[in-house]
């Protein structure tokens, strides 16, 4: 019995050192300094949503609404008022984790350096029959992954040269995050 209770400490103990240097490598990972030239505070986040909401959201809400664009087949709305196109959408930090992952293995094999995301925007027909779609007729946004043509232009602090990146064609996009109506606002 003592030879598998002491077996059984080792094994144990052996796990939290590999599972704590395993946290060490993944700390290590994160390069804050780098992390600072694309990160944004809250505050700045709520200021580009003002903005966009004052400048964009409620000019194609009102367009939208003039049209009846949702009434047309939009299970979600009931009744009879204004309604809010999604300006927001959520998606799962792990898919989030496990699309890159799977850009990053798709893009190794086809020999690809340098590579994004582009985030597009989108939206859903009022007939849509994808039964993925929750919101037909409301406005989505998806990743397509992207490679630098020229491995030298794909360091971030040259962001300019963003422009030059191709969408990898053969690796799908991701979609169908969480984009339900009334948009999400942030406070200022």
């Amino acid at each position: 019995m003592k030879f598998y209770t002491k077996n059984l400490f080792y094994f144990l103990s052996f796990l939290l050192v590999f599972s704590s240097c395993n946290q060490k490598q993944d700390d290590e990972k994160i390069n804050v300094e780098k992390l600072k030239n694309a990160t944004i505070t809250y505050k700045r986040a709520a200021q580009l949503q003002k903005e966009y909401i004052d400048t964009r959201a409620t000019i194609l809400n009102k367009h939208l609404n003039s049209i009846n664009h949702f009434k047309q087949k939009q299970t979600l709305v009931k009744e009879d008022k204004f309604i809010e196109d999604v300006r927001d959408v959520t998606f799962d930090l792990n898919t989030l984790k496990q699309y890159i992952a799977y850009v990053e293995k798709e893009a190794n094999k086809k020999g690809l350096k340098g590579l994004g995301l582009r985030v597009y925007l989108g939206a859903y027909s009022t007939n849509d029959n994808d039964p993925r779609v929750k919101t037909p007729g409301f406005s989505t946004v998806f990743f397509l992954p992207t490679h630098q043509p020229n491995e030298e232009e794909s360091n971030a602090k040259n962001f300019y040269f963003w422009h030059h990146d191709k969408v990898i064609d053969g690796i799908d996009g991701l979609n169908f995050g969480s984009g339900t109506p009334p948009p999400n606002n942030l406070n200022n």
